[in-house]
């Protein structure tokens, strides 16, 4: 049978030098029905009540945070303004449209164990979700999200949609 532990507050038990027995009772120890209030016998013939809210469970864990963010945004100290994340621009390439490419997970990670076709594909770009692309946008000045043109620039054909007749813009609140 599980013991039930009571945190006894100082207002509940003044003088703690006089007690020589405390027992909890309590109405109903089932796992359904949880009493609202024990009550506490003092050696003196004393009772005190403890609420619910004194009675923990013994392995209390709170809920870890699930929804974790990375939305990096640094500023400058003499200026104020906002900063890039470096390992943003590195790592990612935006388009004129506003959408963002990347190169595939673990592309130049053990080579020599992976077949042709798989190394084909690991150098193959992918488009990132509506989502990653405006957290990277959250993430860089508007700098870099000005077109800027290159002499043979291999992503010219996929600098516009249009594929689209219309997309309507991201506004913050509506999803």
């Amino acid at each position: 049978m599980l013991k039930v532990f009571c945190n006894l507050s100082s207002q509940a038990l003044k003088n703690i030098s006089h007690l020589k027995s405390v027992s909890c009772v309590s109405n109903s120890f089932s796992t359904l029905s949880k009493p609202l209030s024990s009550a506490i016998k003092v050696s003196h013939g004393k009772t005190a009540t403890l609420f619910q809210g004194c009675l923990k469970p013994l392995l209390a864990t709170n809920a870890p945070n699930l929804n974790q963010e990375r939305t990096v945004t640094k500023f400058s100290l003499k200026t104020g303004k906002k900063k890039s994340v470096n390992a943003v621009l590195r790592r990612f390439y935006r388009l004129e449209c506003g959408l963002w490419i990347r190169r595939r997970a673990g592309c130049h990670s053990k080579l020599h164990k992976k077949d042709a076709k798989t190394r084909y594909n690991l150098q193959q770009h992918v488009f990132c979700t509506r989502v990653q692309c405006i957290t990277l946008d959250k993430m860089i000045t508007d700098y870099h999200k000005k077109p800027k043109y290159y002499i043979d620039d291999p992503f010219e054909p996929y600098q516009k949609r249009n594929n689209f007749d219309w997309v309507p813009p991201y506004r913050p609140g509506t999803s």
